[in-house]
Order: C-alpha cells, then structure tokens, then sequence
C-alpha cells in the first residue's frame, strides 16, 4: 500500500471506490450464474421466459432486496429535485365500477401520483388509452383516457411529473395484487 492508498483509505474515499467495484462484481456474477443456468437447463430457460413475458414484473420487490443486501445503487442521490408542483385537480369524480371518474378541464395536463415505474403503455377494453405506473408502495395506478406525452415503458417517472394528457375525462383505476382498491384514499 502506497501513501495516497493509505490516505484515501484513512479518508473513507478507499472503502467507497473498493464498496462500488464489488456491488459490480456482485451484480455481474448473479447476471452470469442466471445465464448459464438458462443456456444449460433448457426446462429453466423455458420457466424464465414464460414468467418473463406471460406476468407482471414486481421492481419493488427487487428494489427492496437490492437495497436490503447490497445498499442504495451506484450514483444514487439522497436528495431529491422536485420536477413539477402539479397535483392532481378534477371538477367532479363519480364511481365507475371502483374506479374514479374524473371530470377535468380540456387538454389537462396529467401529473403522476406517486413515483413509480411505468408498465404498461396501450389501449385497454373500454377505459381508451391507458398508462399504467407500478407505484414506489406496490400500487399499480391506471391512467386511463389519457394520451402519453414523452414517457416509454420501463422510465421511472417521479411523482408530480406530466406524465400525459386527458380531454375532459379522466379515469383513475388503483389495484394491488389483483384487486381494485378504493379511489378515495388516493385522491
């Protein structure tokens, strides 16, 4: 060990650089036992993929795991920017089958509700053109009649951030596991 070794050790500065290369490493032997085992096991690969493709990804959960064994991500910041300062405002809301129907001004810019990652972006039966955002709290929000502006599948979108726009009707669905949630808690 040399002397800048030695003081960037004794500052702290040695642990973190040492800290980041093994979350690295660590991070790269787990994508590598994955794909040996799927290119060895083809009952595996076929498990992987149907699970991958036929089933709703839960990021949370890996987020909690991530964060539980391995700590916050590489370059991950403690303070947090506000994007924008909407909130949510409607002229009236009516229950249209456990889901808030929203009556909102023309061309409303719609803002999201909580922070989460966007999972699906598309037309679903009877509710139009609909975005659905995996909340930070393992609630999946579904924006529906709503046009996408900028956003693609798979971004983490922060809460307050435009996330579309609706035409005079909103539709606001909240599930989690499978189950309609009742809108009043959340908007």
């Amino acid at each position: 060990m040399n002397i800048d070794d030695y003081r960037r050790k004794r500052n702290g500065s040695y642990k973190k650089k040492s800290s980041k290369l093994n979350k690295i490493l660590f991070c790269a032997l787990i994508t590598i036992c994955t794909l040996i085992l799927c290119k060895g096991n083809s009952s595996i690969k076929f498990k992987v993929k149907n699970s991958i493709y036929n089933s709703n990804i839960n990021f949370n959960y890996f987020k909690k795991i991530y964060h539980k064994y391995i700590g916050k991500y590489i370059g991950e910041k403690k303070e947090v920017k506000k994007v924008s300062g909407e909130v949510l405002s409607y002229n009236s809301v009516k229950n249209l089958n456990g889901s808030a129907d929203l009556s909102v001004d023309k061309s409303y810019l719609v803002p999201c509700l909580n922070s989460g990652i966007v999972i699906f972006i598309g037309n679903k039966e009877n509710l139009g053109n609909t975005i659905i955002i995996e909340d930070t709290d393992g609630i999946d929000t579904w924006y529906s009649n709503i046009s996408a502006n900028d956003i693609k599948m798979y971004d983490y979108v922060s809460k307050g951030k435009i996330i579309g726009t609706s035409n005079e009707k909103l539709i606001l669905t909240f599930y989690k596991d499978g189950k309609i949630l009742d809108y009043k808690k959340y908007i």
